[in-house]
C-alpha cells in the first residue's frame, strides 16, 4: 500500500508561502523521502541502470524513476515548478488561503491554463498549466481547506468523508451529492483538459486530500504523478474505480513526503 504521514498542512502551506519552492525543498530535506507507486514493484524488478530524464523531451518521461538517480539540479528542476503550482492550487482560488496577487499567476516558464474548477459556493478545486514548446500539461488539484468556519472548509470536509467512506454530518446535507463527489469532478476536469488542449500530456500534481485525486488521475489515466504528502489511494481504487493498484506501473507515480508535514 502507499505510505502516508500526515502532521499538520498549516505548517507546510506557510512554507510554501514564506519561501521559494527551492528553499523549502532544500531545508527541509536534500531529497525529502521519494517512494515509486506502488512500492512493491520497484523491488520485484532487479537492478537496472537508471537514465536522467532527457533534455528536450517532448511530453512527460514514461519513467519518473529519474528522480531517484538523477542529480540536485535535475531534481529541483523538476519538482521545485511543480511545489509552486500546488501552492498556487491553495493561494489562487477561493478559500482560507486565498490571495488576490496570486489569482491569475503562474510558474515561471508555464502559461496558466484558462481552464480552472474553482467554485465559489465550494467543491473540487483544481488549476491547468501548459507548457506547449515541450507538449506538457499539469493539473494542480488543491487540498483540504483547513479552516472550518467557511464553506471552501466545510464543504472539502464533507468531500473529505465521501472519499473515506465515512457517515456524513448532517450539515453536510448544505451540499449536493454532486459538490461533494469530488473524485468524479476531477475525473470530469481532467476530461476537459484533455479537450481543451489538444496534443498536450498531462502529469497531475497536488498536495494531501489534492495528492490523492492525482494519484488516483493519474492510475487511471495510465499517465504520471507527482504529489505531496499524498493519503493512501488503494482502497479508492479500489472501491472507485476499475484500476488494480498492483497494475500502476512502479515509478509512473512519486510522492515526496517531509517531517514538517
Amino acid at each position: 500500500d502507499f505510505v502516508s504521514r500526515r502532521l499538520g498542512k498549516r505548517r507546510w502551506l506557510h512554507g510554501m508561502r514564506a519561501m521559494a519552492p527551492a528553499s523549502l525543498l532544500w531545508r527541509h530535506a536534500a531529497r525529502l523521502a521519494l517512494l515509486a507507486l506502488p512500492a512493491g514493484h520497484a523491488a520485484d524488478e532487479g537492478p537496472r541502470e537508471e537514465s536522467a530524464m532527457p533534455r528536450g523531451q517532448i511530453g512527460w518521461p514514461p519513467s519518473l524513476e529519474f528522480l531517484r538517480s538523477g542529480s540536485d539540479g535535475e531534481f529541483h528542476d523538476f519538482v521545485a515548478p511543480l511545489a509552486e503550482m500546488t501552492k498556487l492550487s491553495y493561494t489562487a482560488t477561493y478559500g482560507s488561503y486565498y490571495e488576490e496577487s496570486d489569482a491569475n499567476a503562474t510558474v515561471e516558464g508555464w502559461a496558466r491554463g484558462r481552464l480552472e474548477a474553482n467554485p465559489a459556493g465550494g467543491g473540487m478545486r483544481a488549476l491547468t498549466f501548459v507548457q506547449a514548446a515541450t507538449g506538457r500539461g499539469v493539473i494542480a488539484f488543491r487540498g483540504t481547506d483547513l479552516n472550518r468556519s467557511g464553506v471552501s472548509g466545510q464543504a472539502d470536509m464533507c468531500a473529505d468523508d465521501v472519499l473515506s467512506g465515512k457517515p456524513l454530518r448532517a450539515w453536510c446535507k448544505r451540499f449536493t451529492n454532486e459538490t461533494l463527489d469530488y473524485l468524479t469532478r476531477a475525473i470530469e476536469f481532467a476530461q476537459a483538459a484533455e479537450g481543451a488542449f489538444p496534443g498536450i500530456e498531462w502529469l497531475y500534481t497536488g498536495h494531501s486530500l489534492g495528492a490523492q485525486l492525482a494519484e488516483v488521475l493519474a492510475a487511471i489515466h495510465h499517465s504520471r504523478a507527482l504529489t505531496f504528502a499524498a493519503p493512501s489511494v488503494s482502497p479508492m481504487l479500489r472501491n472507485r474505480t476499475v484500476v488494480d493498484p498492483a497494475l500502476v506501473s512502479a515509478w509512473s507515480e512519486v510522492a515526496l513526503y517531509n517531517e514538517w508535514d
